[in-house]
Parts: structure tokens; sequence; C-alpha cells
């Protein structure tokens, strides 16, 4: 049986040269350049040289490779069927290469991309020189894979490590550290500026033994350079990798320590002292070709197609998790106690990390970084899950707060509620140090890495010198080794400051030049507060003039949450707070007979399950966005909220306590509000049909 090629170009020669000059102009170059600038998509997983040679080689070669082997089966049935598929593929090619320069116009793209594709396979049967050009073009495979792998600062990664420098500390006192991501400080207070011991009794527990640093801020706006300085006592640099950073908390102590290493982002610790838990290859390449995928999604198809992918902004990997907002939107109700992959496993690493918190012969180490209470939002304060997405919060599109600011203020409530989770996990990691006789003697670090604004209309996570009193600010405890009073520290400290107050207290002499100091002895009462950005920018402040701000921030909080254990509190905002609490049939509820309420939740609850359905969250039809819509469980409203719009819909969506729910199925009603004072009533939105 013989194998027919293409005509043109004639040969499989031929045809091999200008599918793969194709694929690499359309699909491996935009992915190369992307990567080229986002150098940590490869750092925050841990991809050894050898993972990014092969996805590189990878990338440029299977794809023509597997279209060529296609056209090869196509040839079986005869010229003219391998012919059509690789005008097929070439018009593919093409029109992945223009969509990615018209991708602008919205959906029409789409169609003109595929008319582009179309026009250029015919010029390529009529015209030689198209041909010729192509055949050009063959030789971009090389020259992008020599560009990325040789020129582009993913060259560094391809760089040998040095040898670890590790050195032999003194004292035998077990260090555990653990960070915390996207924590700022005015989270944890109460009215009076102490850690309100009523909601994160935990945090207030660490601090009767512990020295807190109130005023402590971070160095870094974003977790790949925020978590090196603190674990190496230098200005953020370079990539949150060893090769970058060899002197860090890791060598200084592995020479004497044994290392317990839980990282999430980073990957400080030597591979010849961390590597035991790392995935084999396979594993690792899925991962991330898994991940390319979304991310090539976002960069070529126009964006209201790309809205219906995963979100790529809450971290740098595992893009695919269950669902997002919009397909949660569209696709109908999740199943209860379906949980994110990504979200279960950072919950697992808590309950990894404390039952990893053993007595040993020699000193250990123990470091936890998890990316939490991390956006996204889905865990209240006794642990159990309320949503199933992944994807952003309503109203915040690329890390900024848009739309209606009481979708600022619901993520500032998720926020919380997700804080006193962190504050349970905190707890459960104590309970291990005590039980274990660790706790006494050890030296205990709890901090952040950075924090994050609700300012509506405003940027979450990109810090800017309007919203410094809330990125800045981190929260920092340190117990030294028997120490059991705790003292409350207001001078300068920043995170880069941890690595020498270790140092101090364990009468360690570090081998390198820090860039921070010790907290051991108490800094100056005011001074500059820099923070670096992920762009290479500065961002400053003066101490006392962020600390006056961050007071404002802190009322407003309080005015909008309360305190300790106040009512409704966490669960009191909305835009007819005054409703809470009442009974329905005290507002005179009718039904309108127009819009409905087609609801993505459910109203089962077991209070044994791991899933509570307290999230309500829906489409409602026939309404216009923007009307104030009360929520009823069981014949009392327990919430209030405000439709909004999202892709051409009316949307609404709020969180409500768990306390109204009993064992079973619930009643679960909505109302738009009309009225005011003691005119107010409540129209009803019957279900959906």
């Amino acid at each position: 049986m013989r194998f027919h090629p293409p005509d043109p170009p004639g040969s499989f020669r031929w045809a091999a040269l200008h599918l793969a000059g194709l694929s690499a102009v359309g699909v491996a170059q935009p992915l190369f350049d992307l990567l080229s600038r986002n150098v940590e998509f490869f750092a925050v997983r841990g991809s050894t040289r050898w993972d990014v040679v092969l996805f590189a080689v990878g990338i440029v070669v299977l794809p023509p490779v597997v279209l060529l082997v296609l056209e090869a089966l196509a040839g079986l049935a005869g010229r003219p069927a391998a012919t059509v598929l690789h005008l097929v593929f070439l018009a593919a090619l093409v029109g992945l290469l223009a969509l990615q320069a018209v991708r602008g116009i919205g959906i029409g793209a789409v169609a003109l991309a595929a008319a582009i594709g179309a026009a250029a396979a015919l010029t390529y049967t009529r015209l030689r020189a198209a041909r010729m050009l192509l055949s050009v073009v063959g030789a971009a495979p090389i020259l992008v894979l020599v560009l990325f792998l040789g020129f582009s600062p993913v060259s560094r990664l391809l760089e040998s490590p040095p040898e670890p420098r590790l050195t032999q500390a003194p004292s035998g006192a077990p260090v555990v550290m653990v960070v915390l991501d996207e924590l700022p400080t005015v989270s944890l207070l109460r009215a009076d500026g102490e850690l309100d011991a009523v909601r994160y009794p935990n945090f207030a527990r660490l601090a009767e033994d512990a020295t807190w640093f109130r005023n402590a801020t971070t160095v870094h706006e974003w977790t790949t350079g925020a978590v090196p300085a603190m674990l190496t006592g230098q200005r953020p640099r370079g990539l949150p990798l060893f090769i970058d950073h060899p002197d860090n908390l890791f060598t200084l102590l592995g020479g004497a320590y044994d290392l317990n290493v839980h990282e999430s982002q980073t990957h400080l610790c030597p591979p010849e002292l961390c590597d035991s838990d790392r995935e084999a290859l396979p594993e690792r390449v899925g991962s991330l070709l898994s991940d390319l995928s979304v991310v090539y999604g976002h960069l070529v198809l126009p964006e209201d197609l790309a809205d219906e992918l995963p979100s790529i902004s809450t971290a740098w990997q595992d893009f695919g998790g269950v669902g997002s907002p919009t397909a949660l939107l569209h696709e109908g109700p999740a199943q209860p106690g379906q949980r994110s992959a990504v979200y279960t496993e950072r919950a697992a690493e808590v309950q990894e990390f404390v039952d990893s918190l053993e007595p040993s012969e020699r000193p250990t180490l123990s470091f936890l970084h998890v990316l939490l209470p991390h956006h996204p939002w889905e865990y209240l304060p006794d642990g159990k899950i309320y949503a199933s997405d992944l994807g952003s919060h309503p109203g915040l599109v690329d890390e900024r707060w848009v739309g209606d600011p009481e979708l600022a203020i619901q993520g500032h409530q998720r926020h919380l509620l997700q804080v006193g989770y962190i504050d349970l996990a905190l707890g459960d990691i104590l309970d291990r140090l005590e039980e274990t006789g660790l706790y006494h003697d050890a030296l205990v670090v709890v901090g952040a890495d950075h924090g994050v604004s609700f300012r509506p209309h405003g940027e979450r996570r990109r810090i800017e010198p309007g919203n410094m009193e809330e990125i800045a600010f981190v929260p920092l405890f340190v117990k030294a080794p028997g120490q059991t009073r705790g003292e409350t520290i207001d001078t300068v400290a920043r995170t880069m400051d941890i690595v020498p107050t270790i140092a101090d207290l364990l009468g360690v002499e570090l081998p390198w030049e820090p860039d921070g100091r010790s907290l051991v002895e108490p800094g100056p009462a005011n001074g500059e507060v820099i923070v670096d950005t992920y762009s290479g920018e500065l961002v400053e402040g003066e101490l006392d003039d962020l600390l006056a701000r961050r007071d404002a921030v802190l009322a407003r909080q309080i005015q909008l949450f309360g305190e300790g254990d106040e009512t409704p509190g966490l669960f009191g905002i909305g835009p007819r707070p005054e409703l809470l609490g009442r009974p329905v049939d005290g507002l005179a509820a009718a039904a309108t007979g127009g819009p409905t309420f087609e609801s993505y939740g459910t109203s089962d609850y077991d209070p044994a399950s791991p899933f509570a359905p307290v999230r309500v969250y829906g489409r409602i039809h026939g309404a216009p966005p923007g009307e104030d819509v009360a929520i009823a469980v069981n014949g009392r409203v327990v919430a209030v909220t405000r439709s909004f719009e999202h892709d051409g819909e009316t949307l609404v969506t709020a969180v409500t306590p768990e306390s109204a729910y009993r064992a079973g199925e619930n009643s679960v009603r909505l109302y738009v509000v009309a009225g005011t004072g003691e005119s107010t009533v409540l129209a009803e939105l019957p279900p959906s049909p």
C-alpha cells in the first residue's frame, strides 16, 4: 500500500517543511514570546532544565509531525485526499496566525481569520511563489527554538545550579515557619488596632506567646518576589529559584537541620535537600501542557470566547480547575460537595504539614507556604466549602474591581470568611506543636507575603500609592525558643528582616550580606516603606502616613462587617441592611408574575457534609440589573444584595449565614425590594420553569 503525498507541494518533505514553519510561527512563537516575558510560569512549578527543553522541542516538533502523519494516512486513500487535508491544515494554521492579529475586533474575528486562512490555502495551490515563501518560513522552527532556549530569559533556567553552601547552626531549637498568602494586617484587627481575638482566636493565641510586629510591611507586591525576600533577607531579585537565591534559610540551616519543606510558588530549597516530592516527568510536562492550552486560548481567542475559559489570574498554574463563574452561570448548578482540584490541594497541604510536625533526633526546619487565604475565596470559618468555581469573583476583571461597588464589598466579605478558615488551620498547627512537645522550645514564625485591596474601581493585587496601606502591611509573629510572654512592637519591620532575625535568635552567623536586619533590637519608629512591583518599579510611602490611612481602611471595614461576635457581622452587608433578620411574612411579600430566578445552587444542607449551600447565585429572567434583592432562607431575610449585569444577563450572588439552614431541604426565596421604611414591599422572584 502506497502513501501519496499532497500535491502541491508534491512530497512529504516539502509538506513537512511548510507545516513546521507555519506551526512554529502560529503556535510556538506566540507561546515562546509570552513565556519569555513570564519565566515564573516555569519557575513556580519547579520545572527542570530538561522539562523546559522537552517542552520547547515538543511544541515545535510534535504539532507538524502529528499533522504530517494524518496527511500520510489520508494519502492511503489517494493523492486528492492528502492534498485536501494538507490545505485544510494550512488554512487552519494561517487562520490561527491571523486570529492573533484581528482578535481585538470581537467575535467576528473568528470568521475573518477563517476567511484569511481559506484565501491563503487557495493562493498556495495556485502560486509557486507562495509555496517558495513557505519553504523559507520552514526555517522558523530552528530559529524560534534557538532564540527561546538560548537568548531569552528562559535560558537562565538551563544553567547548572551552584553547589549549596550549607552552614552548621549551633542551636538545636526546632524552627517552624508558616507563610500565608494575600493576607493584609487590617483583616485581623478590631477597631482599637488590636487583634480580633473573637473572630481569630488562634492568631490571638499565638500573640500571647510571641512578638507581634504590628506594622510589618512586605517588600514586593507579588508572591514570586515577596517569598524569596522572606527566605533570603535580601531585596527581591531574579527568579523564585535556588539558582538565583543560593543563600537562603534552607542552606543556612540545611547543614545541621532536617528539612521539612512545603514550598508552593517558589523553589529555593536546593534539589539535593528538597527534591523527594517532585512529580514524575510525565506529570510535570502534562501539567505544563494543560495549563498552556488554557493560556494559548486566552492569547488567540477574542475576548468573548476567552471569557469562557478558566481564569489564568488566580495563580501561575493549575488553571483547569472545576468550572469558572461563567461556566457555572451558563451550565447550571454545581453538584453539592463538588470541589476545585486546586483548592482541595491547598487544604490538603495544610493537613500534610500538620501531620509532618514530629519530634526527631536532629532539629528540624519545618516550612510551609500555602496559597491561603488567597483568592479564590471558597471557605467558611469552620472549614466548609461553599462554592465549587475556581474563577474570578463577580466584579473582578483583570485583577481590578469594576462595576457595582457592592461586588467589591462581597469580595471583601468572602476574604474575611476565608481568613477565619486560616485561623482554624493555624490552630491545628499550634495544637500539633503542643501535642508533640515542640511548641515551647521551637522558634515559630508566622507571616504573609503581601496584602490585598477591596477598594471599588481599584486594583486588587497590584500595588500603587493609593492602596499601599492595604497591600504593604502584612502580619508577622515571631515566637523565640522558650518565649512565653507576648509583646507588640510598632516600630519599622519588613519581611526581609525575618531571616536575619531567625539567625540572631539561633546564634547563627549569616554567610551572606542581607539587606534586612534582625528584629531582636527594635527599629526606628518611622521610616520609608518601599515595595517593589512586578514591573520593576518602586512604590514608596512614609510609615506614619500609611498607618493613618490604614486606620481609615480599618474604620471602613468595621463599619461594613463589625467586629468580634457582633450580629449580623460579616453578613450585614448589602443595600438594605435593615431588612436582615426580619420575617418575610411581615413584609407583605407578593409574587410579581413577571421576573423569575434561575438558581445555580442547592438548598439541601447536610451538617456533616464538607459542603455548605450558603452561596446563593444565579440568573434573573425578565428584569434589568441594579435591583435590590432580598434573600430569605426558611422564611427570614438573611442577606440583601444587588443584581448586576454580566454578558448581557442579569445575575445575582450572595453568601448567606450557615446558621440559617437546617438539615435537609431548605426554602430559599428571592425578592425584589420596593419602597422604603414602613412601605417596604418584597416582590417574589419565583423559580424559573
